[in-house]
């Protein structure tokens, strides 16, 4: 009985501490030109900004949304406005994400962003109502409204406005270090591995410590490097 009872506070006292702290090595194929959350283009980019960026909302996988950043979202004059409340969450930084942030995430969205669907926000007004709600307006109702707010990535107005859009690509790798998802960039290594850290201001507490992108200019040589166990 003792050798059981001290096997199973070893699984339940320090198994749950080591559980925090795997590194994930996983290979992409196409080439990663940015990280900027208004710029990616192609799945690999995409896959790794909803890593590191979060968005009010969030698909569910089942043709709706569930809430991200966004603690409440109440309909407004029959659809045609939504009030949003942020929920207490935080930069990678420790700052509190807050409704400013928001506002110009969706300028910068409408503004410099290559996804078409930018053209449907052109429209929508949004004003701040105080500093974790904010009201946008819509200029007619659309039942999918809230799932489209999916496409807007959160940034930190505040390390975003220090800098030009045209200074943006030289200035990347300064402004994607703070972010809002479960991990935060940390570095380039060679130019064909991106390293990144766990969030620590994240909830729920990410189980990885590290997860590394190791980039390949192909399936075939990502299966060989797979095969050898150079990435999971």
């Amino acid at each position: 009985l003792i050798i059981f009872s001290l096997k199973y506070f070893y699984k339940e006292i320090f198994a749950k501490k080591l559980k925090y702290n795997g590194i994930l090595k996983e290979g992409i194929y196409q080439p990663i030109n940015t990280l900027n959350p208004f710029l990616a283009e192609n799945q690999s980019e995409k896959m790794i900004v909803n890593l590191i960026y979060d968005s009010l909302v969030r698909p569910n996988g089942k043709g709706g949304y569930e809430l991200e950043l966004a603690k409440k979202i109440t309909e407004v004059d029959k659809g045609l406005k939504y009030e949003i409340e942020l929920k207490e969450a935080y930069w990678s930084n420790g700052e509190r994400i807050n409704a400013k942030d928001v506002l110009d995430s969706l300028y910068y969205y409408k503004v410099y962003s290559n996804n078409p669907s930018k053209f449907y926000f052109d429209k929508i007004e949004a004003e701040k109502i105080d500093n974790y709600k904010i009201i946008l307006k819509l200029p007619t109702v659309d039942n999918l409204f809230i799932q489209k707010l999916s496409q807007i990535k959160i940034i930190p107005s505040k390390i975003w406005s220090k800098y030009e859009p045209e200074d943006w690509k030289n200035k990347e790798e300064e402004l994607i270090k703070i972010s809002s998802g479960p991990f935060v960039f940390y570095r380039k290594i060679n130019n064909n591995i991106i390293e990144f850290n766990r969030n620590e201001y994240y909830k729920p507490f990410p189980y990885l410590r590290k997860i590394y992108i190791y980039i390949y200019p192909n399936t075939k040589e990502a299966y060989e490097k797979l095969k050898i166990k150079e990435i999971n």
